[in-house]
């Protein structure tokens, strides 16, 4: 026997080792296809309401498995943060001190250097959504509670040229970060950033929306890019809660500076800032805004109906929101060239001053189907408590109606002018019919005292022609005697269908309801009666008649049958 045949024999291995197959299945080893297997484990949204998100344990865990899926679970992981403090916290442990009471819980116990931050680097650089989108005060949108200090600190950061987080998209961010050296969004602010959502909290004060700095908003955000470089921004909203006094009557010159520089616009939402004719100009310019989002009183939309700009405004508009005192005005407004192409409308109502003529207006829409593709519409007017009904406005009637009627591909359709309603069984038929992929419909009346016309069977066609309904706000009359078994035969439910707001609906049998709305509805989880209310910051209040409280009493044990 020889040993000839064993010498290359013994070199096998060695090759086998250098070209030995993984283990691991080659899918698992393509970051792209982790990407996307990894965001199943997570709810990865740019509006989080909780912090760790759901399923950030089991991205852990998936980082130390190996290292082919350390960067991708690590990317998915860090791509939103509520605030600042989750990188805070990769500072050293001995360079941070956090207590459990005080004022200021997390602080730095040392001076820090530029080795510090390499943790904070590495983490920062994936991060691409920053702050809760909060529109209102929110307890589960709490900000990170630093000291005063922190931030200055990790703005210098060992003098570190670099910005903290160099691949930011998306910053949720309050008005008040602004102020003074606005060292806050300097510090996150960085050259990608490419939309940004400013909240102002203006109900809790008395300040005009104008006073707020808005040279300092400019400032920063013009140095986010180089000088040479235009601003990548693309979408840019003012979410704002505020009392009609507080309301600009046109923008500031720093904001408008700051608008008109933003040519790459795509998203535009200033919904409390009224603009001037000449700076609604300046926006029918923009090439590339799709969705936009103002207010513009009768007399500037006068004056720029007369004075337009030649050619066509407002080129690539797809979703429109107005907010104006003139109905027929803002009519004429949509008869523009650049208004042709809208899949999005809605008009909000900014003052009682004027008639709102609504047959008027939705006669005008219809004149204009061939051309508007409609899959969303709302015509509503702000609403504080319960007020008595709108005036000056035509009340909504089957007439009303008709003219929607023509837009089939409506999906949202929402009435919230609170005046008096009068459609009935017979046009809602008509317009489940009409509207087959309705999801969302909302006709907003709160009175109290009437009977609607719409009765509980009445809801039967929605059911059976809009499979796709999932939200529905309406007041109907649930004081009629329920068909039984065998007059209505087999009832097509509505499968889809989770929230159901009765607004001030009567009602009678409050047993009957519940189990005609469960055999109709039957995946229904929440039904909601409307009769409570707030006023600024007193407990909620309810109906003062003896009826309508009983009412409520009945709606409130179907919403609790519901509940249970």
């Amino acid at each position: 026997m020889t040993t000839t045949p064993n010498a290359p024999r013994a070199s096998i291995p060695m090759q086998m080792d250098e070209h030995r197959p993984s283990a691991m299945h080659r899918c698992l080893t393509i970051p792209y296809l982790l990407t996307i297997m990894f965001e199943h484990a997570i709810m990865i949204m740019q509006t989080q309401k909780r912090w760790p998100m759901e399923g950030s344990s089991t991205l852990a865990a998936l980082a130390v498995t190996c290292q082919v899926f350390k960067e991708p679970a690590l990317k998915i992981l860090w791509r939103f943060l509520p605030s600042l403090e989750p990188l805070v916290r990769c500072l050293p442990p001995h360079a941070i001190c956090a207590h459990k009471s005080g004022s200021a819980p997390l602080h730095l116990s040392r001076k820090l250097r530029k080795k510090d931050f390499e943790r904070v680097a590495y983490y920062g650089r994936m991060v691409r959504v920053l702050g809760y989108d909060c529109p209102i005060p929110d307890p589960f949108c709490p900000k990170a509670d630093f000291d005063s200090l922190v931030v200055p600190l990790l703005f210098t950061r060992g003098r570190s040229s670099q910005h903290l987080l160099p691949n930011l998209r998306h910053l949720n961010i309050g008005i008040d970060e602004f102020y003074h050296q606005a060292v806050y969004p300097r510090l996150v602010i960085g050259p990608n950033l490419q939309s940004v959502d400013i909240t102002v909290y203006c109900a809790w004060d008395d300040k005009p929306i104008y006073d707020y700095p808005w040279d300092n908003i400019r400032k920063t955000l013009m140095q986010s890019s180089p000088p040479s470089a235009p601003l990548a921004l693309t979408s840019f909203r003012i979410v704002a809660v505020m009392r009609e006094s507080q309301i600009s009557e046109g923008p500031h010159p720093d904001l408008l500076d700051l608008i008109c520089r933003l040519q790459r616009l795509k998203v535009l939402s200033t919904p409390y800032i009224a603009f001037t004719n000449e700076s609604f100009s300046r926006l029918a310019s923009f090439l590339d805004l799709v969705e936009l989002n103002v207010t513009i009183t009768r007399d500037e939309i006068t004056q720029y109906l007369s004075h337009r700009p030649h050619g066509t405004p407002f080129p690539a508009l797809k979703r429109l929101s107005i907010r104006t005192d003139d109905l027929d005005l803002g009519g004429r407004l949509l008869e523009l060239p650049g208004f042709r192409n809208l899949d999005s409308l809605s008009i909000l109502r900014s003052t009682q001053n004027s008639m709102w003529r609504l047959d008027t207006f939705f006669d005008g829409l219809k004149a204009r189907s061939s051309v508007l593709n409609l899959s969303s519409f709302s015509i509503s007017a702000p609403t504080e408590g319960m007020l008595p009904q709108a005036a000056n406005i035509s009340p909504v009637t089957p007439r009303t109606i008709q003219p929607l009627l023509s837009f089939a591909n409506l999906a949202n359709v929402t009435i919230g002018v609170d005046g008096v309603i009068e459609i009935d069984s017979d046009c809602l038929k008509r317009m489940a019919e009409a509207w087959p992929r309705l999801r969302s419909l909302t006709v907003d009346d709160r009175s109290q005292g009437t009977v609607p016309n719409i009765t509980l069977t009445g809801l039967i066609p929605l059911a059976v022609s809009c499979p796709h309904l999932t939200d529905l706000c309406l007041r109907i009359s649930a004081l009629e005697d329920i068909p039984n078994f065998a007059q209505l035969g087999n009832v097509v439910p509505g499968n889809n269908l989770r929230w159901f707001n009765v607004s001030t609906s009567p009602i009678r049998n409050r047993k009957e309801v519940v189990i005609f709305l469960q055999l109709l509805f039957p995946n229904l989880d929440l039904v909601q009666p409307g009769w409570i209310y707030f006023e600024g910051d007193s407990d909620p209040l309810g109906p003062d008649d003896l009826l309508e409280t009983q009412y409520l009493a009945d709606w409130e044990y179907i919403q609790h049958m519901y509940y249970c």
